[in-house]
């Protein structure tokens, strides 16, 4: 695999973790907690 389609790869995979985040927070402001952490954790409003 040649250095540039890895990065594109990485790239994808770190969006990808920042849209599971953002999910996440969404649903720690409906059920208060998710993974251990509240709302103001995920949104670092504390």
């Amino acid at each position: 695999m040649d250095r540039k389609h890895f990065k594109c790869l990485l790239w994808k995979a770190l969006w990808g973790l920042s849209v599971l985040s953002l999910v996440a927070a969404w649903f720690s402001l409906k059920s208060s907690t998710v993974l251990g952490l509240d709302a103001a954790t995920w949104f670092w409003t504390h």
